[in-house]
């Protein structure tokens, strides 16, 4: 099983045809409305911004703005090919349209620099994840945090900076991938390269910001949009929203809802055990870091299974986690190198997360109205609290797995 692969022509062939069907699956559902309800939510927003740039050929003027300068060019481009922007729909498609090329390009790239198997499990898991992919921008974050890294790995620090640094002004995750850039930059050419790395990732992240600046933002405003995302309660939808409650309910303790700033969500009262909780992530990212660089012997930054964990850790231990954020982690361990990850151990990590990825669907958007309806009364006794606290853990064990699995393999990653 598995050692006579397919000619080239033939693999090649149904890798089309698969992404092509799992474009129309996703398609399909998006357009169901037991789907379409929650997820069109935040396109309208997106429609709205887009709508407001074109109209008036300025940001000036926009108003309280919650997305970063990265996400707000990218909804103006994606408005370019809509057409009739008076016409939500016309929008949606347009981003869904959008999505669905790059999420090509994601089987491509996976194809063309991962093992054997890597735009086969890439199609799986966007098939997994559910049509949320083509309702929200995290295909564009990861297409260039993906980009980056692949210029990264072959040394094109300034080039990979630049990328990365565009991919931050978007969403702020690939801020994670500091650390690991400047350790590498120093191992291939100390100051010299560690300046060009930071000179690219500091013009890719400045541009979409002065370029709004330009178009009439002013700095005051990217400031309240940033101030805005860090003052959110303990969104449901993760494993605090999980953790929590249980203990909360424990201690005796009421859960005090606060719903604000477009998270539905709650402020916790335990005290100094709520900040231990929320920082947890931290600490273990750091020491995955380390390991995978002590592994490696500091020569092989950046292995893919390494940053499908450090991702995977702060998507499921972060505060304010939302079920699309998945993406952020995810493609990274289609991308794992050859030889990290028996087949077997592949199949072991996979298993709880593409279980994870779509029970996550029960919850959020199919019976995401009676989800957060239950959080206004006994959320403990609703069936959803438990599934979602499911699809919690299994995305913890299936990261653990990996953290286990790549820390223990006898092979040394070398991409560089």
């Amino acid at each position: 099983m598995f050692k006579k692969p397919l000619p080239h022509w033939l693999n090649a062939a149904l890798l089309v045809f698969a992404t092509a069907g799992v474009q129309w699956f996703l398609l399909d559902r998006a357009w169901n409305p037991g789907w379409l309800g929650h997820l069109r939510i935040d396109p309208l927003v997106y429609h709205a911004r887009a709508e407001f740039f074109h109209e008036h050929g300025s940001w000036a003027g926009l108003g309280f703005n919650e997305y970063q300068p990265g996400a707000l060019w990218f909804f103006a481009a994606v408005a370019v090919g809509a057409g009739d922007l008076s016409e939500f729909d016309d929008f949606l498609r347009a981003l869904m349209a959008v999505n669905c090329v790059i999420l090509a390009v994601h089987v491509l790239l996976a194809g063309i620099f991962g093992g054997r198997f890597a735009p086969w499990l890439m199609l799986a898991l966007a098939a997994a994840c559910g049509p949320i992919l083509l309702f929200r921008f995290e295909l564009f974050v990861s297409l260039l945090v993906i980009s980056g890294w692949l210029l990264w790995r072959n040394g094109r620090l300034a080039a990979a900076g630049a990328l990365l640094g565009f991919a931050v002004s978007a969403k702020l995750y690939p801020v994670l991938l500091g650390p690991l850039f400047l350790i590498d930059a120093w191992r291939l050419g100390r100051w010299h390269r560690v300046a060009t790395g930071l000179a690219g990732w500091g013009m890719g992240f400045a541009l979409p910001i002065l370029a709004l600046f330009a178009f009439g933002t002013r700095p005051s405003e990217v400031v309240d949009a940033l101030r805005y995302h860090f003052d959110k309660p303990v969104g449901i939808d993760g494993f605090q929203g999980s953790l929590i409650p249980v203990l909360q309910e424990l201690f005796g303790i009421p859960l005090r809802n606060a719903p604000r700033n477009g998270i539905y969500g709650f402020d916790s009262d335990l005290g100094i055990a709520a900040s231990l909780i929320a920082w947890l992530w931290l600490p273990l990212v750091l020491a995955v870091m380390f390991l995978a660089w002590r592994k490696s012997g500091g020569k092989a930054w950046p292995e893919p299974a390494a940053l499908f964990v450090i991702f995977g850790i702060y998507v499921g231990l972060g505060k304010l986690i939302a079920p699309q954020y998945v993406w952020w982690a995810v493609p990274f361990l289609a991308f794992a190198s050859p030889g990290v990850f028996s087949v077997r151990q592949l199949l072991a990590i996979s298993t709880p997360l593409l279980s994870a990825l779509v029970i996550s669907q029960i919850v959020y958007p199919l019976n995401y109205t009676e989800f957060l309806e239950s959080f206004s009364r006994e959320p403990l006794a609703n069936r959803l609290f438990w599934i979602n606290a499911a699809k919690n853990v299994l995305w913890l064990c299936s990261v653990a797995l990996a953290a286990v699995f790549f820390l223990r393999s006898p092979n040394k990653p070398s991409l560089t």
